[in-house]
């Protein structure tokens, strides 16, 4: 096998990765968006949506400064 042939199977082989990390990817947000679906039927039920309609989630990390280590 030369180097040619070589090219060609590593592009082959990087379309079947990205093919299969697209369809992981789909497979991961379509059942994302079924909990949360879930989630807003339960909230529903127990009648805390419009709470929850009110409320900004918010993810932050914040790691010590070298001040605060002491």
């Amino acid at each position: 096998m030369d180097w040619k042939d070589t090219l060609v199977n590593l592009k082959s082989d990087l379309a079947d990765a990205r093919s299969k990390l697209r369809s992981d990817w789909q497979a991961i947000e379509n059942d994302l968006a079924a909990q949360r679906s879930e989630l807003v039927k339960q909230a529903d039920a127990i009648g805390i949506t419009d709470l929850l309609s009110e409320i900004n989630t918010c993810l932050l990390y914040t790691s010590p400064s070298p001040r605060d280590r002491g």
